[in-house]
C-alpha cells in the first residue's frame, strides 16, 4: 500500500461572507454586519475561550465563494447610536483556505486550513517591505495630502511583520480591482504579495485615492 499522505491541520471558525471588498492581513476595519446570519458569527467568534478568530471570504462574480480568505480576531462587537446596527471591530491576522462549509444557518461554519507562509530569505523581504514602507511614505508627500496615504502609514507605523504590510498598503487602493486583490491575496510566498504591492502602488493611479465603496457582510 503506498503510504498515507499527511492532512494539513484543520479548525471550525464562525465565517462571515464579504461583498464588495477583499481583506488583506495587517488590516484592522470596522464593519457594519449587515444580517443576523453576520452578527451570529461574529457573536459567535467572541464566546470563543480561544482564538476569537472568523473566517472571512469573497463572492466571485458568479456568486459563488472564494477558497482563499482571511482569518481575522473580533477585537470588540458594539451597537452603534442611535441605528442600532451591530459593528465587528476587526484585527486580520492571516490567510486560510475553505476546506468545506459545515454549515450556513443560523450562521455560517467553515473548516479551514491556515496558509502558512514558505520560509524566504530574510535580507529578500527586508529589501521588500523597505520598499512598501517607502511607496506609502511618498504618497503621503504628494499634494494635495493623500489622506488614504496618511491612514496607511499609521497602520504600517504598527506593523511588526512583513506578512502585515500588504494589507495596511492597501488602504492606499480601494479602487484596485477585487480580482487583483484576490489574486494578491493567493500568492503563496510574501515575497510575491510585496513585490506586487510595490508594483502596484508606484504605478497607481490618481483615481486610487477617490474613496472605495464600503463593503458588505453577510
Amino acid at each position: 500500500m503506498p503510504p498515507a499522505t499527511a492532512q494539513p491541520d484543520t479548525e471550525l471558525l464562525p465565517a462571515l461572507i464579504v461583498v464588495g471588498d477583499i481583506l488583506l492581513p495587517g488590516m484592522t476595519c470596522s464593519m457594519v454586519l449587515g444580517s443576523l446570519r453576520a452578527y451570529g458569527a461574529a457573536r459567535e467568534a467572541t464566546r470563543s475561550l480561544g482564538s476569537k478568530a472568523l473566517g472571512i471570504f469573497a463572492v466571485r462574480p458568479n456568486a459563488d465563494l472564494f477558497e482563499v480568505g482571511v482569518a481575522a480576531d473580533v477585537v470588540d462587537l458594539r451597537r452603534r447610536v442611535p441605528c442600532g446596527h451591530w459593528v465587528a471591530d476587526l484585527r486580520v491576522t492571516g490567510r486560510v483556505k475553505t476546506v468545506t462549509m459545515m454549515r450556513t444557518d443560523p450562521f455560517r461554519i467553515a473548516r479551514v486550513e491556515r496558509l502558512i507562509d514558505p520560509a524566504e530569505s530574510s535580507d529578500v523581504l527586508t529589501s521588500l517591505a523597505t520598499a512598501v514602507r517607502q511607496a506609502i511614505n511618498d504618497r503621503c508627500e504628494r499634494k494635495p495630502p493623500c489622506e488614504a496615504a496618511r491612514r496607511a502609514a499609521d497602520l504600517l507605523a504598527q506593523a511588526h511583520s512583513p506578512a502585515d504590510l500588504a494589507g495596511a498598503a492597501l488602504l492606499c487602493l480601494p479602487r484596485m480591482p477585487m480580482a487583483d486583490k484576490q489574486r494578491l491575496l493567493e500568492c503563496a510566498r510574501l515575497s510575491d504579495r510585496l513585490g506586487m504591492m510595490v508594483d502596484v502602488l508606484y504605478g497607481a493611479r490618481r483615481a486610487d485615492d477617490l474613496p472605495g465603496k464600503q463593503p458588505t457582510l453577510h
